[in-house]
């Protein structure tokens, strides 16, 4: 199990029993600095967003000295991360300022290919992709769900308002 120490600017792992299998001080390799939200990939990757900087850690096959900083395409301030079913990341980009914030896709090979904006993203914390390749951001600051088509190609998101459906399953 991963924990990620915001206020540490570091990284824990444990094993099932609740041992620590990391270091007293944490991982800080790939400098995590205050890392949020965290994912691991089929492969066994492990994506981290970190929501003080201008770069997302990846720790390839969870080993933090297999570290990269992913950066560009609005990767700012990233508070959450998820993944899809071809290994891509989806990290959200809070905006610190009064500049819209941002969801970047990453590739699973690393590179940040895609910035959408738009859709009434001002504060995106959170992000789900579900089996239909169906992603969708939750927005802080505007209480809204943004959905993203599917395998997203367009810069641009749509605006949903309203009440959201309750899904149950």
């Amino acid at each position: 199990v991963w924990v990620s120490n915001w206020a540490g600017n570091s990284l824990s792992l444990f094993n099932s029993k609740g041992r620590a299998l990391s270091p007293s001080s944490g991982f800080t390799q790939g400098d995590p600095i205050k890392p949020q939200g965290m994912a691991v990939g089929r492969d066994g990757s492990l994506w981290i967003a970190n929501s003080r900087t201008d770069y997302v850690t990846l720790y390839r096959g969870s080993d933090p000295r297999r570290w990269a900083k992913i950066a560009g395409k609005g990767i700012s301030n990233s508070f959450s991360v998820a993944l899809d079913a071809r290994g891509d990341a989806w990290v959200t980009n809070e905006s610190l300022t009064a500049a819209p914030g941002s969801v970047t896709r990453i590739t699973r090979e690393g590179t940040a290919d895609l910035e959408v904006t738009g859709g009434g993203l001002s504060s995106p914390l959170g992000v789900a992709v579900d089996r239909g390749a169906n992603t969708g951001v939750a927005d802080f600051d505007a209480n809204t769900l943004t959905p993203l088509p599917p395998a997203a190609t367009a810069a641009r998101a749509p605006r949903i308002r309203g009440k959201l459906p309750r899904v149950v399953g």
